[in-house]
């Protein structure tokens, strides 16, 4: 093992190895079978396409089943807002425009007024994210934004299209990675040292500064002729006596942590070399 390494013994990577933990060899390899079948299951039964399709007002998700892609919200009788239980999915983006000169967007139109029927608003709208139509007026297009649903829609359609953005996170993880297990090889022991030195320096400043904050209040107390106060009364009310105790507490901390380290050189030195050998092992 790690900690029966002793002086004149092979490097620890050539010790010879065996298989102690069978027990989670085995429920390793069946959660990786359970894993396995949940892909495959997934895959055979499932549809990436759920996850930014966006639904029509039966509940069928927009681009599946022969409907279109886009999800059209139909106008409300009320100026400025829409019908969200009035959703049809388009081919295009209803386009007043074209619709009137037979161009691309009559179809959108077509079938965006069949679904709103006569009390719902056909409005001028722009695809977005190829998902959605999105008004082109203002204070609908607001009332979009502003419902939660479409929103998040929206925005997990677009991590598909963000691929490239991925890929470079991916490959700076990698390359952080390596680089800190290389820092940690070469540094190990010092940064073992880093940080029992950092930790005996806090405990022994915050200790001084408590009784450094102490002594000076009882000292301009008595330069200012005043009787002592009460241990309530020093600093803000914090107990003089209990702030002494607490600041000689971690001074004692700080000279405790320090004699560890003085006798335990050997066992840090130990711990720094299973360090390097496991970054080894890593790389």
């Amino acid at each position: 093992s790690w900690g029966d390494t002793r002086a004149g013994d092979p490097p620890l990577l050539d010790v010879p190895r065996t298989c102690t933990d069978w027990v989670w060899l085995v429920l390793f390899l069946l959660g990786c079978g359970g894993l396995f079948g949940a892909w495959s299951f997934a895959a055979e039964r499932g549809d990436p396409r759920w996850l930014s399709a966006l639904p029509d007002s039966f509940g069928r998700p927009c681009g599946l089943g022969g409907r279109g892609p886009l999800l059209f919200v139909c106008g409300s009788d009320v100026p400025g807002q829409l019908d969200l239980e009035r959703r049809v999915c388009v081919e295009r983006c209803p386009n007043p425009t074209e619709t009137a000169e037979g161009g691309a967007g009559a179809g959108g139109a077509a079938a965006a007024a069949g679904a709103c029927s006569i009390t719902g608003r056909v409005y001028n709208s722009a695809p977005v994210a190829g998902i959605a139509c999105v008004p082109d007026e203002k204070a609908l297009r607001e009332a979009v934004e502003s419902n939660e649903y479409l929103r998040r829609a929206l925005q997990v359609s677009e991590v598909p299209r963000a691929w490239p953005l991925l890929l470079v996170a991916v490959v700076f993880a990698l390359v952080a990675t390596l680089m800190y297990l290389c820092f940690l090889e070469v540094l190990s022991f010092c940064l073992i040292l880093l940080g029992f030195l950092t930790l005996i320096l806090a405990s022994a400043a915050a200790g001084l500064y408590l009784i450094w904050c102490s002594s000076r209040a009882a000292v301009a107390a008595g330069s200012a002729g005043i009787a002592p106060a009460a241990p309530a009364e020093l600093e803000g009310g914090a107990g003089g006596s209990a702030q002494v105790a607490f600041g000689v507490a971690c001074c004692c901390l700080s000279l405790a942590l320090l004699c560890v380290m003085c006798c335990n050189c050997g066992q840090l030195s130990l711990a720094a070399s299973s360090i390097r050998e496991a970054c080894q092992c890593i790389l």
